[in-house]
């Protein structure tokens, strides 16, 4: 009589199978969710704040969002392929790729570069590039305008700031690139 029974590790390895693909399933539809809130939250700061400080205010929520996640997301990384030199299972090596390798971390890099193209552009279009410049009236700026530089600078920086922590569960992964490649 043939066992159907499974080994422990055939047990971990199926659930993280399916724990990587639920991961890959939910990533964008978490996205969407973000920037469906950022676009929610950038009404009630217009309203509460005004139109000049919502798109910085924004920002700095786009970053209290994601403060509290971002261990847990790199960890969720990790699950679907190791930093190079690192194994689920505490050794060195390679993974099984059906638990996701180098295609899924791919895959969510590329779900959270959308992510934040998509989050960029709606802080752009909000901002308007309109300033009000003294002595006139508001008016549209072009991005080589200095005062443009001016309006934008903080935001900007709130913005990298944001990018940053929101792209960093990645950083192991850019930087071994090379390795990842080799032993997807």
């Amino acid at each position: 009589e043939e066992s159907t029974a499974t080994s422990p590790t055939d047990a971990m390895q199926q659930q993280q199978q399916t724990t990587a693909k639920q991961f890959m399933e939910f990533l964008p539809t978490f996205y969407e969710a973000v920037l469906e809130l950022l676009s929610k939250e950038r009404t009630q700061s217009k309203l509460v704040f005004g139109a000049d400080l919502a798109p910085s205010i924004v920002a700095r929520v786009l970053i209290e969002c994601f403060k509290p996640i971002v261990d847990s997301f790199e960890k969720r990384l990790g699950n679907l392929c190791p930093p190079p030199g690192k194994n689920i299972y505490g050794g060195g090596g390679s993974m099984d790729s059906s638990m996701g390798g180098a295609e899924a971390i791919a895959a969510a890099y590329e779900s959270t570069i959308q992510f934040l193209s998509l989050a960029y552009d709606q802080m752009e279009a909000w901002n308007g590039r309109q300033a009000i410049v003294k002595g006139k009236d508001s008016k549209k700026l072009s991005p080589d305008d200095p005062a443009n530089g001016e309006e934008e600078a903080p935001l900007q920086s709130v913005l990298r700031s944001a990018f940053h922590l929101i792209a960093s569960p990645f950083l192991s992964y850019q930087r071994n690139l090379a390795e990842i490649e080799r032993d997807p």
